[in-house]
């Protein structure tokens, strides 16, 4: 039972780690540029993914070249509606390029991931 128990706590204490990592990182990423967000993007999915070398610098150029056209997006005119509807092509061409990069388990743990991301997102917003 003792040893159900440290587990137990050092599982706890891996995960509350993990989430203040996440929570820091993300409002020091508010700034950044896009080359670092790509790079901590690509190291987070290396973690969740267990991507081999190649894939790592494939992912980094797709992390990079989405991460400037979110950066032109943000500093472009045009109402809340029409940029909305852009990120969400780009988002479209994303998930379009990580689907040749990645195989089939990774491509899923990207989704699932992601998917859990917007829900935390939508948590925070609502």
């Amino acid at each position: 039972m003792k040893t159900w128990m440290k587990i137990a706590s050092v599982a706890l204490l891996a995960f509350v780690t993990n989430v203040s990592i996440a929570q820091s990182t993300k409002e020091n990423l508010k700034d950044s540029t896009p080359e670092e967000r790509a790079k901590v993007l690509t190291e987070i999915m290396d973690e969740d993914l267990q991507l081999d070398e190649d894939q790592k610098e494939s992912v980094y150029n797709v992390n990079f070249s989405i991460a400037e056209e979110v950066e032109t997006l943000k500093s472009s005119s045009g109402s809340k509606r029409d940029k909305f509807s852009k990120l969400k092509e780009i988002d479209s061409k994303r998930d379009g390029k990580m689907k040749s990069v990645l195989n089939s388990d990774q491509y899923q743990t990207y989704l699932e991931h992601k998917k859990d991301y917007r829900k935390e997102a939508k948590e925070r917003m609502g």
